[in-house]
């Protein structure tokens, strides 16, 4: 019998991973592919999409499920719409309240969940297949024998779905990348399944900031685990990318994880508006950005401006093997073949041949430079569009 919780009042804020119950570590072969598995979903005035999602859960065949809804401060009537439809669902559906932010909201949904394997889904995610659930949990399964550890976590791949025409190749471009294993390709979007004991063990998701949680806790797992690419894939809507341009979007978030792989935290934390919510998203002038992320990076002189410079040369050449991949998704495209479906005869070239010599230092050398003309050269574009537009920094020191 469905049973509905409602959601319960949380006083405390946190800062940092809030603590989970203590377990147990799974065996090495995980649980049997048939366990019940809780999905956390954190939502923030997501009445218009999440009812949608519980109706593509419900529909699930050969999965014993849990959803643990956590709300971040909703205004919009949505925990109202999910108390309307819990009598209908075949799993148990209950709601915990949480600071906003999804890294602190998915943290009190885990926190709250009873099953051995979690799987966190955004609000906008769509199940477009009845058996979803059941073949990941059995390649879970698979791959936790396989390997001999619980330590494994997997990702589906994504489908855009899209209100407006258009950029055919980076959407298929974006959504091929969401099959591989490959650093700065696992997010949120795409469904995150991991073991409670796992989870635990990785201290949660960082909650110091309103966003980035998933790719910190991709980088861990790459640290001391194995990710997967789940069989099938999710669907998400485009809603951010149509809303903000899809060009200045993509750019934003190579500059976001630029900073991150750099460690320019005060940028990442002052930088106004840079996490939006969904539903507020607007058009994306991405000068601001740029000028507030030039400040923070000269703030302390010329000299360590210089080595950001370069560390920035050797991140970008860490991510070379896009062009090779790109031109094969072009390939695949013309072809009619689906998104992560098609041979990678490029990429695949490109890591036997060319990756060691594209991490040399005058390949990074030389990428630092191209970043550093490319950046000012959009400041000084933006400077142009609007002459109020301050191009400034403090005064070097040293």
């Amino acid at each position: 019998m469905t049973r509905w919780v409602p959601p319960r009042p949380h006083l405390r804020p946190a800062l940092r991973p809030a603590p989970l119950r203590s377990v147990p570590p799974e065996p090495a072969g995980g649980q049997n592919a048939t366990a019940p598995v809780s999905v956390v979903v954190p939502a923030l005035n997501e009445a218009g999409t999440l009812p949608d999602l519980l109706r593509d859960l419900a529909l699930q065949q050969g999965s014993v499920l849990e959803v643990i809804v956590a709300d971040g401060g909703s205004s919009d009537g949505t925990t109202e719409a999910l108390g309307r439809m819990a009598p209908a669902l075949p799993f148990p559906l209950r709601v915990v309240t949480a600071p906003p932010g999804r890294g602190a909201q998915m943290n009190r949904g885990a926190a709250a969940a009873r099953g051995w394997d979690l799987l966190f889904l955004h609000a906008d995610t769509r199940l477009p297949r009845h058996d979803l659930l059941a073949a990941a949990a059995q390649a879970m399964h698979r791959e936790r024998l396989r390997l001999g550890t619980h330590r494994v976590a997997g990702h589906f791949g994504l489908r855009f779905w899209r209100t407006r025409p258009g950029a055919t190749l980076t959407y298929y471009l974006i959504e091929a990348k969401t099959f591989l294993n490959r650093p700065d390709t696992i997010n949120g979007d795409q469904g995150l399944w991991i073991g409670r004991g796992y989870f635990e063990e990785l201290g949660g998701f960082d909650e110091t900031l309103p966003y980035l949680e998933d790719l910190r806790l991709a980088r861990r797992v790459f640290e001391t685990g194995t990710w997967v690419t789940l069989p099938g894939w999710l669907h998400t809507s485009a809603r951010r990318f149509e809303a903000e341009g899809i060009l200045s979007r993509l750019l934003l978030n190579a500059v976001i994880r630029a900073a991150e792989e750099l460690g320019l935290r005060e940028f990442l934390g002052a930088a106004p508006g840079l996490y939006r919510v969904q539903a507020n998203a607007g058009p994306l002038r991405i000068g601001p950005f740029l000028r507030v992320l030039h400040r923070h990076a000269a703030r302390h002189g010329w000299k360590r401006l210089v080595r950001l410079w370069l560390r920035a040369g050797g991140y970008a050449a860490r991510n070379l093997w896009q062009i090779p991949f790109a031109a094969d998704c072009l390939r695949n495209l013309r072809r009619g073949v689906p998104p992560g479906h098609g041979p990678a005869p490029w990429l695949e070239r490109y890591d036997r041949y060319l990756a060691p010599a594209c991490r040399g230092r005058a390949v990074r050398a030389a990428l630092a430079c191209a970043i550093a003309v490319g950046f000012y050269g959009l400041l000084l574009a933006e400077r142009v569009r609007n002459p109020g537009f301050p191009v400034d920094t403090p005064p070097p020191k040293g």
